[in-house]
């Protein structure tokens, strides 16, 4: 990890650094009516990110649309509210969007693997930004 690029990263849905397990708190205290368990999972973490070559060709106006479209899809299915972040990593090697989803705001119980590693959703979710 190259630390002189840290200032380059961004983040799509907080202007100024935050504490998560801060935000877990206030983004739940009024939307959740019962208690979270002690253990239990808050944030579920994922990341976009395409091949180098396939990133560096593009300037940064580009790269910057590409992960608006990732979050914008996200932010679609999922809803807004419940991503605590979408930071842009921009690495020397390669360019990643991190992206959290606060597991206790959403409806029901899910995992991870059962909303993006279900081959037809994980199929679906890769063809958008491949065809983009």
């Amino acid at each position: 990890m190259d630390s002189n690029r840290t200032m380059l990263n961004y983040d799509f849905v907080n202007e100024d650094k935050i504490k998560y397990h801060e935000e877990i708190k206030k983004m739940t205290a009024t939307r959740v009516k019962r208690k979270i368990r002690n253990d239990a999972v808050l944030v579920a973490e994922f990341f976009v990110s395409a091949s180098p070559e396939y990133m560096h060709a593009m300037s940064p106006d580009e790269q910057r649309k590409y992960f608006e479209a990732s979050l914008d899809h996200i932010s679609g299915k999922y809803g807004q509210q419940n991503i605590l972040y979408a930071v842009v990593h921009t690495m020397k090697q390669r360019h990643i969007c991190t992206w959290g989803l606060c597991r206790s705001l959403m409806i029901g119980a899910w995992r991870r693997k059962s909303i993006f590693m279900a081959k037809p959703r994980f199929v679906e979710f890769r063809m958008i930004f491949t065809t983009t």
